[in-house]
């Protein structure tokens, strides 16, 4: 009788597991309506806590930075949060949809300037629960650069950019999620986050300036992101596994571990081919990367090379040119896309730079008395346009950055051409290096330039009279 009361009691109970389970509703468009209200009035409210309690996050640094950013913002100001669903799709359990989220200021209708709006694109990863919607993801995207989706069913997991000249697939496991590159500061970087696993790879493309060295690249890298309390393992070497029967000329590559005291893990890859630089950091809580490194493996062995022939000069120009629509003949430098023309000092060595700007253009003297660069920046993250004010604070940022004294400051004037003009004279306390900086803001095309001229004190007024000679045409 007892052993017949145990049965009965367990056919009860896995019944009853059974049918909650199936009252467990799958992930629609209108429960994720439903969660993205909470989403946004648990931030209208300045409290962050009240945005924890809507997630129990599966990628948990991706998480905590995501955080990080947003309670940075909500101790900045009071705001009216609104977001709309641009995409919605599901995959297995789990609702994705693709959000549009803007925060206002909170303030009188009338001193409201659209300037001081924050607008993000993010992607908000669900799964339902008894008492509804469940966030695991809040990963915020590059629409612009958006990569075909899940949600939008890609063609056999295969993305990639011709630009960059590299091919690498992803099955529906994984969420692709491109970064804007002035947040990242190199030519383009994807993150691709577990759907079912705390794992993620990211990959990221670089020009290296010192020579196309992967180990010398690893070993900076190293050396400036870990700290003494990391256990950092030996490097290797490493190619990717769809090259390594036949590896082309200039391709080299490695690889090298890193463990946290927590049990995270870091597997650094790094290769090169010519001197553009792939980087994969491949992150996850060490248990999960080798229980799950068949899955990690797949995604990196997938990973090849459009084509093997480039020269090292076309090699170097191509994905630069290609992301931002320049070309650099001697010291004449051109770009439709941003709509300038202009020529540097003649007999100086010129080049194309990359990371995080619409266009970046460098000019040194041949005999060292100085450096000038040019850059083309576009509206910081999550604004839609250029202000004084946030122009002033990137122009400054990069002053606070490189421990800089300012000497003069002119202030923004507008000039006959309707652009607003700011000069800096600054210098280096370590060693009297100076530099100039000219900020021009043009209010039309949306884009800052800035111009910084670096000399000896001797040296800076022939460097400067270049900023002149930079006037677009």
């Amino acid at each position: 009788m007892r052993e017949r009361l145990h049965i009965l009691c367990g056919l009860v109970t896995s019944t009853a597991s059974l049918i909650a389970a199936q009252e467990i509703p799958q992930p629609t468009k209108a429960a994720a309506k439903k969660f993205v209200q909470r989403y946004d009035r648990a931030l209208e409210s300045g409290e962050i806590g009240q945005l924890d309690s809507l997630f129990t996050p599966l990628h948990e640094r991706a998480h905590a930075a995501r955080r990080d950013w947003l309670s940075t913002a909500l101790r900045s100001a009071a705001w009216d949060v609104t977001s709309k669903i641009a995409d919605f799709g599901t995959i297995d359990e789990l609702g994705l949809a693709l959000l549009e989220t803007t925060f206002r200021p909170r303030v009188e209708k009338k001193k409201l300037d659209d300037d001081d709006a924050i607008v993000t694109n993010h992607y908000l990863v669900f799964r339902m629960s008894e008492d509804g919607p469940v966030g695991i993801l809040d990963a915020e995207v590059d629409t612009t650069h958006l990569a075909k989706m899940p949600l939008t069913e890609r063609a056999d997991g295969k993305l990639g950019c011709r630009a960059c000249n590299y091919v690498i697939r992803a099955d529906q496991d994984w969420l692709v999620v491109p970064h804007k590159p002035e947040q990242v500061g190199c030519l383009e970087s994807i993150s691709f986050y577990s759907l079912q696993h705390g794992l993620s790879m990211d990959i990221s493309v670089h020009i290296d300036r010192k020579g196309p060295d992967p180990r010398a690249a690893l070993t900076r890298l190293l050396r400036g992101k870990t700290t003494p309390e990391q256990r950092v393992g030996e490097i290797h070497e490493w190619i990717p596994p769809m090259h390594r029967d036949e590896t082309p000329r200039g391709m080299s590559g490695v690889c090298a571990k890193v463990d946290d005291p927590d049990d995270w893990t870091s597997a650094l890859h790094v290769t090169a081919f010519g001197p553009v630089l792939y980087l994969f950091a491949v992150q996850g809580n060490g248990k999960a990367l080798t229980e799950h490194r068949a899955s990690i493996d797949e995604v990196l062995g997938s990973f090849m090379l459009r084509e093997t022939d480039l020269g090292k000069v076309r090699n170097t120009l191509r994905p630069i040119a290609r992301h931002t629509g320049g070309s650099l003949k001697g010291a004449i430098y051109s770009n439709p896309k941003v709509g300038v023309t202009f020529a540097g000092p003649t007999g100086w060595e010129s080049k194309l730079r990359c990371g995080g700007h619409l266009f970046h253009v460098t000019y040194s003297c041949p005999t060292d008395e100085g450096k000038l660069s040019v850059r083309a920046m576009a509206p910081p993250p999550g604004k839609r346009r250029w202000t004084i004010r946030s122009a002033t604070w990137s122009i400054d940022y990069a002053i606070h950055r490189y421990d800089l004294v300012v000497d003069d400051d002119s202030g923004w004037e507008r000039n006959d051409a309707g652009e607003f003009v700011r000069e800096l004279s600054t210098h280096r306390k370590s060693d009297g290096l100076v530099r100039t900086f000219r900020g021009v803001l043009d209010p039309e095309q949306q884009t800052l330039f800035v111009l910084d001229a670096r000399a000896t004190k001797q040296a800076t007024p022939s460097v400067c009279q270049w900023f002149d000679g930079l006037s677009r045409n």
